[in-house]
């Protein structure tokens, strides 16, 4: 039987990384390990200090308040955010919507959203924005967050200096509100920082050499083995696709600047409203294409704008489409030899 030790403190070395040695990449293994308990102090002062701070939620505005704990001053910041991603969960609602809209279209006869021109049936574009701004607006309010931030401000000399290493020892509470702690959070954090930006950089090279080694930007998982002396490091290269949900949104919903030129932005439920009154304002401009006008065949209907539900059907299942970032999602693992 393997007997056990309890481990009572441990120090931590700030990493190298520098090259692709085999030094770098036992750093990168050793901090990969590392770096949450290095995080410690930091992260357990920065949860004492945002405690100091009283608002009432949900959060509206920013709140920033100077605090001190002996002669470390900082300042802790609150900031009304949203977890992330909503924007997918929002275009999922709205792309449900209108499937719904398509396949049950005397549901928004009932209420003057859906008209049948021709063969064809037609939304009003008041409503689709509508809809879609509706779903952004209850899709955010259920995914309120604050971001919290905790910025040191004295003294002066520990504010910018990194430690050469850092030692977490585990029966102290880090969480109490004290100077000791402070100078400890603050060490902790710019240690921190410096061994991941070490790690950032060293991904960024240990990638471009195995590209180099592959040949190509790879199409499908595609795996490097560096062997070191007493193990191997496998790199893991995997090509994905990220939806660019938010730009999505704003290619329908973005309003218009209030002076319009040819290259402002607008969102193509915007520019349906608009064309209403500007027609040869954004033919002129060029905002607006023969392909835009053929996809939504947009009428007018009692001062209302309706558009083809099949083309805002497919003009938003293209956006889809067309708004995806491809990205190379990196994996490491120790192998032993």
């Amino acid at each position: 039987m393997v007997k056990a030790n309890i481990l009572r403190q441990q120090t931590i070395l700030l990493p190298s990384m520098a090259s692709l040695d085999e030094d770098s990449f036992k750093d990168f293994v050793r901090w990969s390990n590392e770096v949450g308990a290095a995080s410690i102090p930091h992260e357990q002062f920065k949860a004492a200090a945002i405690g100091q701070v009283s608002y009432t939620a949900p959060l509206e505005e920013v709140i920033e308040q100077e605090l001190e704990a002996g002669g470390v001053k900082m300042i802790a910041k609150l900031t009304p955010t949203y977890f992330r991603p909503p924007y997918s969960d929002v275009l999922d609602k709205f792309g449900a919507y209108l499937f719904i809209t398509k396949a049950h279209p005397e549901r928004g006869i009932e209420n003057d959203g859906l008209k049948k021109i021709g063969d064809e049936m037609y939304i009003s574009v008041d409503l689709a924005l509508a809809s879609l701004q509706q779903e952004r607006d209850k899709v955010f309010k259920e995914k309120r967050n604050v971001k919290k931030e905790l910025a040191f401000t004295a003294p002066e000399e520990l504010v910018d200096y990194i430690p050469e290493s850092v030692t977490i020892i585990y029966n102290t509470n880090y969480g109490a509100f004290t100077e000791s702690n402070a100078r400890a959070a603050l060490q902790s954090k710019n240690f921190v920082a410096k061994g991941n930006e070490a790690a950032k950089s060293f991904k960024e090279r240990l990638l471009n050499d195995s590209l180099a080694i592959i040949g190509d930007t790879p199409k499908q998982m595609e795996v490097v083995d560096y062997p070191l002396k007493n193990f191997i490091f496998r790199h893991s290269i995997i090509p994905e696709r990220t939806p660019e949900n938010k730009d999505i949104y704003y290619a329908l919903a973005k309003p218009a600047p209030t002076l319009i030129t040819a290259g402002s932005k607008i969102g193509d439920y915007q520019l349906l409203k608009l064309w209403k009154d500007y027609p040869h304002i954004l033919e002129t401009k060029r905002l607006i294409t023969p392909e835009f006008m053929q996809d939504y065949s947009p009428k007018v209907i009692d001062d209302l704008v309706y558009a083809r539900l099949d083309g805002v059907l497919d003009r938003f299942l293209g956006y889809r489409e067309k708004f995806i970032k491809p990205t190379l999602n990196q994996r490491f693992n120790v192998v032993p030899m």
